[in-house]
């Protein structure tokens, strides 16, 4: 009988044994796996020393190992708890009550040792079971039944925490701790039966062994892996994917719920299993295990995109058994590609091609038709920022709106889109290319969005296309340089791109490009245009500039001040100017002529490139002259913008003591508003209102009305005036009646070299 008993509890620890190496061998939940492996430890110990109990001979060996069984079992107890504590979350944060816990653990352990010595809890005896000897306790005393209180409360607390957790998880789950909690509850019972009963033995020893399997079957792999395959068919069947199994003869086997909602449809599946039968009988790779491809369906005037998957389904022992399919509807994502694209493509606010995608196009065209001429026809709005300073934003958006229609329309057929702000350019076969067209359509434009406050131009570039392998950009360019040479030719409207445009292109990037050495070397020099009175005593001058080449002798100021103006170059040469200006009054108050002033120009670029106030204070105080004798001429289209933060800069300007005059009166877009909201101290007359006075005497005669009202309107304001062109004695009579006494032009002198002013003038 003892023999048999030592052999089960020698079966039952390899049992255990094994169940601690698999747990050990696991990448499971290391907190939970940390725990089995303790009660597995803790079980191994209990059979090792319950295998010793039971051989025991003699009466001492039978009390140390009864005893130390006793302490191990309260240990198990709590190992228990703390396992299911771990596995089931129930009770994990109890501090204060797991720390008084632990010191009944250990003074329960203690009391078990000690009666080994003292028999204060119980005793043994030797019994007879079967014609065999064992060892039984006896005797048993109150020690003993706190020892036996504990181990129930223990019990009692690991059931509580089961039932818990059980009547709170989903029905999938209750299994995962049903089964352990029954493993505990059998080796409860066999406890409670062995104490109660005759036999020797504690017969739950013997479970140990089988519930140890199943604590960690049900622990780490039951649940997992039903979870896993639950998880599986949950996903499979519910994801939005079309899925479809067919078995080894192309049968359907499965469906999906996406896939039977979209083949509802009959036609469509049909369409689709035809599909999908026609595709296994065409591969071109029966071998093949997987493959991925993207198609379309046509369905009812509807294209479906779908991205396809075939699998061959395999079994154990490597053979094709069925095949699936899997249908991932891109369609949505395929469209928003495309509205994406189409924003990438197509400028925001016209719908026509943004500049690259235009180029390609142009590229693409170009290249598919070879054996086409084609002509490369771009507009631009002349002034264009002007007309948003004047009207906003909006009214600018819808000149471009309304430019963008036209071109659509008129070029339907055609390659066009927006290169830049206002810029528009499209591709024409000459076949279809009508200049006539073009004009009307520019007029129309002009027309709509003219007004008496702005005259709208529209410049229209065209180059016929000589070389088909040119970059777009350049072909855009070329018409840009056709542009730029009709700038200040207001009659024309469009302009062909020829060799002498390219001249001219070329020569004015040598301008630039010589620009910083002839600053630096000297060759723009200052040239002076008296101002006189009506009886030609000159009492001042307006500084000018030439260019007096090396080479290329005087270059004249509209030759180059344009380029200089659209390079932003041009502050560089007003701010050398206004110094030569300081310099050279400087020298005359020096010399005693502290009377002559010199007017210097004063350009809108210059506002956004130089501190006016800083630079023109700088040259009184770096020189010592007086402001007076510096005077400032700015034109009103200075104000377009910013207009406040200008004024602010003018009135800055005549505190310190300049004197501030408007240039170019009569020549701009606002000159009465700009003449009421801006203090100046002179009003310089543009007297381009006289260039029809020879020609046409009735509106030769309203000129000189007009030009009678502005002087008369000046000295209403206490201004100076300042005619600037006077080419006649008449006009300096007539003007003299008026009420001007400053002239300027070529009546009284052109515009001369310094040396030459003085001399001329006394100076």
């Amino acid at each position: 009988m003892k023999m048999f008993l030592v052999a089960l509890l020698a079966v039952m620890a390899i049992f255990v044994i094994l169940c601690f190496v698999t747990v050990k061998s696991r990448k499971d939940n290391v907190e939970l796996k940390r725990w089995i492996l303790a009660l597995l430890s803790c079980g191994i110990i209990s059979i090792i020393i319950y295998f010793f109990v039971i051989l025991s001979k003699t009466y001492e060996s039978g009390l140390i190992f009864i005893n130390l069984y006793m302490a191990m079992l309260i240990w198990f107890m709590v190992v228990m708890l703390k396992y299911t504590s771990e596995y089931t979350g129930v009770l994990k944060n109890t501090g204060m009550a797991r720390k008084v816990a632990f010191v009944l653990y250990v003074a329960d352990s203690c009391n078990m040792i000690l009666n080994i010595f003292f028999k204060h809890a119980f005793d043994i005896m030797q019994v007879e079971w079967n014609g065999e000897l064992f060892y039984d306790i006896c005797s048993l005393k109150v020690p003993f039944f706190l020892h036996f209180a504990l181990v129930g409360a223990l019990e009692c607390i690991i059931l509580y925490m089961y039932v818990k957790k059980i009547n709170s998880v989903p029905k999938f789950y209750k299994s995962k701790y049903a089964m352990v909690l029954v493993s505990f509850i059998v080796i409860l019972m066999a406890n409670i039966i062995s104490i109660f009963n005759s036999f020797p033995v504690d017969s739950s020893i013997f479970l140990y062994g089988i519930a140890s399997v199943a604590i960690c079957y049900f622990s780490l792999i039951f649940i997992p892996k039903g979870l896993e395959k639950k998880t599986l068919s949950y996903l499979v069947a519910e994801m939005s994917d079309v899925v479809c199994v067919f078995d080894l003869w192309g049968k359907c086997v499965y469906q999906n719920e996406t896939a039977k909602k979209v083949l509802k449809d009959e036609k469509f599946a049909r369409l689709t299993y035809d599909y999908f039968s026609n595709w296994i009988e065409n591969r071109k790779d029966k071998s093949l295990k997987e493959e991925c491809w993207d198609d379309v369906f046509d369905y009812d005037g509807i294209s479906v995109y779908f991205e396809c998957r075939y699998n061959k389904i395999i079994d154990d022992n490597n053979e094709e058994i069925g095949f699936f399919f899997v249908m991932h509807d891109r369609t949505e994502e395929v469209e928003e590609f495309k509205r994406r694209h189409y924003r990438m493509a197509h400028d925001e606010l016209t719908g026509l091609y943004r500049r690259e995608y235009f180029y390609q196009n142009v590229e693409i065209a170009l290249r598919d038709n070879s054996e086409k001429d084609y002509y490369l026809v771009c507009s631009d709005i002349t002034e264009f920022k002007i007309f948003n300073e004047l009207f906003g934003q909006e009214r600018g958006n819808e000149v471009l709106k309304s430019i963008a229609r036209g071109i659509s329309h008129n070029y339907k057929k055609d390659v066009y889109g927006r290169i830049s702000g206002d810029a528009f350019a499209w591709l024409v076969p000459a076949e279809r290319y009508n200049e006539n067209q073009l004009i009307q359509f520019i007029k129309e434009i002009e027309n709509e969005f003219s007004s008496n406050l702005y005259k709208m131009r529209i410049a229209v570039g065209v180059y016929k296309i000589q070389d088909y392998s040119e970059p777009a950009y350049v072909m855009c360019d070329k018409c840009r340089m056709a542009i730029d040479s009709i700038t200040n030719e207001y009659s024309r409207s469009v302009i062909y791109y020829d060799e002498k445009i390219l001249e001219k292109s070329h020569n004015e990037k040598r301008i630039v490009g010589e620009f910083e050495e002839a600053l630096k070397s000297g060759m723009f020099k200052m040239y002076l245009q008296p101002q006189a009175t009506k009886d030609g005593k000159v009492i001042g001058a307006e500084a000018l500039v030439r260019w007096e080449h090396p080479d290329k002798g005087i270059i004249a100021p509209n030759e180059f001040i344009p380029i200089f103006e659209n390079t932003g170059l041009i502050w560089k040469l007003d701010y050398y100017i206004w110094e030569q200006a300081a310099i050279k009054l400087k020298e005359w108050e020096d010399e005693g002529k502290k009377d002559w002033y010199i007017s210097v120009n004063i350009s809108p670029d210059d506002m956004y490139h130089v501190d006016i106030y800083s630079a023109f204070t700088g040259f009184v105080k770096t020189y010592g002259i007086d402001p007076k004798m510096l005077k400032l001429e700015i034109t009103e289209t200075v104000f377009i913008k910013e207009k406040e933060t200008h004024k602010i800069l003018i009135n800055r300007l005549r505190d310190y003591g300049f004197e501030v005059e408007m240039d170019d009166f009569g020549s701009g877009y606002s000159s009465l508003n700009m003449l009421k909201e801006i203090k100046v101290d002179v009003l310089k007359l543009d007297m381009g209102f006289l260039q029809l006075d020879e020609k046409d005497d009735e509106t030769g005669k309203r000129s000189w009305d007009i030009i009678n009202m502005i002087i008369g309107l000046a000295k209403v304001l206490g201004l100076k005036i300042v005619t600037e062109g006077v080419e006649t004695q008449e006009q300096v009579t007539k003007l003299s009646e008026m009420g001007c006494n400053i002239f300027q032009g070529y009546y009284f002198s052109k515009p001369l070299r310094i040396e030459e002013f003085e001399s001329k003038y006394d100076l």
